[in-house]
């Protein structure tokens, strides 16, 4: 067989990735957790699982975050005709077409043809064989199928093989009569347990004949004992239960009539406060033309009706001025007469002139400024006034609007309009508290309900029944400790009764019973001692036809000791030329010169790790073609070579190389030193 071509879609790591394989050695390259260990595990479910399977190992190889399983598409060639096997895990389909005409969909057809391809009998043998990692090159699996597979390849005979049938069905006659199974045990197992249970029970007959007879009179007893009680239990709590639901109406009576008081208390305040509401609308609608100024112009009516109402400043008159000033400029003039008259006299009086002479320019100057502040003061006084005058228009302006006649009448009319609204509003936010999700005619219903509800229960209170089911709570407490006391006494009477049933039908022996019992024993010692010469006559023929195998199974041990030794030879650059092979077991050891016993090759032992690995190779390599039975399939090997040294490494890789001039070589590694041996390199992509 020649893998071509593999396509994978949604495995692992994997979305849509296809790899194509070359005839002779390939080297598939690739970093840790790149996909290698995918790709084989790919190859592997593509030639051997079913996509109907359920088992979750398999179906958990879906790519994670893919919304479907995965699907495998595997093109080969065999015998000079290509092959193309698919195979969908979403779907539960196979294909197998070939060039031919040949066409299956069968998956255990599919299986059947895919193992003549391979010439391995199972995915198990295909593990074990052309499967090759480093960590389980000293694992074998499949010892014991490797080596029946291997004896029935090299001796080619359907002798050995119905030998071999033979010996399983002898040791499964043997397993059946040792069979140490509850479920289903074997003669030797079941015959000596059930005869010794059989003698124990002849000898306990007759105790329990006795003991059968008191069980049946106790019973009687405590079923007469129980059926009282009961009737008297059944009195009491009928009572009991009367009462118990006389407290829960009253309870439900006290919440209902608790919740229609409520729910009146609710519907009458959202009446009060729907009156008040709608009171308070219809004086807000009188008080319209008063709200339908703006806050800007309400305060504009405020700043009006105060410049309107600004007093203007008074005007002196001016001749009141000027007759202020005459004495004051008679007395300058007087004194500046006096010093000019005195001054020709005594010159000391000149003083007097000078004075009245600045009391003159004095008062001139003061005439003057005075004259002016009093024609400022009348422009002022008139400018005042007609301010006044258009301020007292725009107040009129705004007044009319409203209806008001004053400013002081719209700001008592407005104060109490601001003051209706805020009460309105407080008035609705009471009334949604009050209603809260209902509107008024369902507050009205809840509350019909919640009356007819309580009614209800008063007329069942009203029953007559419910009458004789009044009771103190002293009574009520006695009567409740009474059905306890009963309830109590009923189950350990019950208890009583199965045990004393279960006591007479356990004892349930008479004399002829006894007889019985006594030929059950003999008959149980007649089958026990046939079983035990069947087993004696299987171990014999067992014997005698497992020593004729042997026998046969040694020509198998000779051709893979000589297609060992071949490639040990190649591998250890002949260090090694011999091995030797145990039979059944495959266990291995290599012949060295100078020694006259084989070596045992196995980790720990005399020979090296690096050695007993080479040598574990070539026993994959060796059973991978003679099992094969002539077929060809490919070796696909896992990074074997990472503890071999660079000598062995060489060595193993050119007997790659040469191997694969008869058949396909598939070598999946991190180390790209590998590349120089391969004929065809894989690289594949990073993550």
């Amino acid at each position: 067989m020649i893998l071509r071509r593999l396509a994978l879609r949604d495995f692992r790591r994997f979305a849509d990735f296809t790899v194509e394989f070359g005839p002779g050695f390939n080297v598939v390259l690739g970093h840790n957790e790149e996909g290698k260990s995918s790709l084989r595990e790919a190859l592997a479910l593509a030639l051997f699982e079913n996509p109907r399977t359920s088992n979750r190992k398999v179906l958990a190889q879906q790519r994670w975050g893919a919304a479907e399983p995965f699907a495998l598409s595997l093109e080969f060639a065999v015998d000079g005709e290509e092959y193309r096997l698919a195979k969908d895990f979403q779907a539960k389909s196979a294909l197998l077409e070939g060039t031919g005409g040949l066409r299956l969909h069968d998956p255990r057809q599919i299986e059947a043809q895919v193992q003549q391809f391979l010439g391995l009998g199972s995915r198990a043998l295909f593990a074990s064989t052309v499967c090759i990692s480093q960590r389980d090159l000293a694992s074998i699996q499949e010892r014991e199928t490797i080596a029946d597979s291997l004896q029935r390849t090299v001796t080619g005979g359907e002798q050995d093989v119905l030998a071999s049938a033979a010996l399983e069905q002898l040791d499964r006659a043997l397993t059946e009569l040792k069979r140490a199974s509850r479920a289903s045990p074997g003669p030797l197992y079941e015959l000596p347990a059930s005869l010794e249970e059989q003698q124990r029970g002849l000898s306990q007959a007759q105790a329990e004949l006795a003991r059968g007879l008191e069980a049946r009179r106790q019973l009687a007893l405590t079923e007469r004992e129980l059926a009282e009680t009961q009737s008297l239990l059944a009195e009491k709590q009928a009572q009991l239960d009367g009462c118990a639901r006389r407290l829960r109406l009253e309870g439900e009576l006290t919440a209902a009539e608790r919740e229609e008081a409520a729910l009146a208390r609710r519907e009458e305040e959202a009446q009060r406060l729907a009156a008040s509401s709608e009171r308070r609308r219809e004086e807000l609608a009188k008080a319209a033309g008063v709200l339908a100024l703006s806050a800007a112009e309400a305060t504009e009516v405020a700043v009006l009706a105060r410049r309107a109402a600004e007093p203007a400043a008074p005007v002196p008159p001016r001749e009141t001025a000027a007759r202020t000033r005459w004495p004051v400029l008679a007395l300058g003039g007087i004194l500046l007469l006096a010093g000019l008259a005195g001054a020709l006299w005594q010159p000391d009086l000149a003083a007097l002139a000078l004075a009245g002479l600045g009391l003159l320019a004095w008062e001139v100057a003061r005439g003057r400024r005075s004259t002016v502040a009093a024609a400022s003061a009348e422009l002022l006084s008139t400018e005042r006034h007609r301010q006044a005058a258009e301020a007292g228009q725009a107040l009129a302006g705004l007044l009319g609007r409203t209806g008001c006649a004053s400013a002081v009448e719209f700001a008592a009319r407005r104060a109490r309009a601001e003051e209706l609204q805020r009460q309105l509003g407080q008035a609705e936010a009471e009334l949604k508290g009050w209603l809260g999700e209902l509107r008024p005619a369902e507050l009205a219903l809840a509350r019909r309900q919640a009356s007819l509800t309580a009614q209800r229960l008063r007329d069942a209170l009203d029953e007559p029944a419910m009458h004789l089911a009044r009771l103190e709570q002293a009574a009520y407490l006695r009567l409740q400790a009474e059905v306890n006391r009963l309830v109590g006494e009923a189950q350990v009477l019950d208890r009583q009764q199965r045990h004393w049933q279960a006591e007479a039908l356990a004892a349930r022996t008479t004399s002829d019973q006894v007889h019985e019992r006594e030929e059950q024993v003999a008959e149980l010692q007649s089958r026990l001692q046939a079983a035990r010469e069947r087993q004696q006559a299987l171990q014999l023929a067992r014997t005698v036809l497992d020593e004729a195998r042997q026998a046969t199974l040694r020509t198998a041990k000779e051709a893979l000791e000589g297609e060992l030794g071949s490639l040990v030879a190649a591998i250890t650059a002949g260090r090694y030329t011999s091995v030797a092979v145990a039979p059944a077991g495959l266990e291995l050891a290599v012949r060295a010169p100078g020694r006259a016993e084989p070596v045992p090759v196995a980790y720990g032992g005399e020979l090296s790790t690096g050695t007993v690995e080479q040598i574990y190779l070539a026993a994959r390599l060796a059973l991978a073609r003679l099992l094969a039975g002539g077929r060809r399939p490919p070796l696909i090997l896992d990074d074997p070579f990472l503890a071999f040294d660079d000598a062995r490494t060489r060595a193993v890789l050119a007997l790659c190389r040469r191997l694969a001039t008869e058949t396909q070589v598939l070598l999946f590694s991190c180390r790209p030193d590998y590349s120089e041996y391969a004929e065809r390199l894989i690289e594949l992509p990073p993550l």
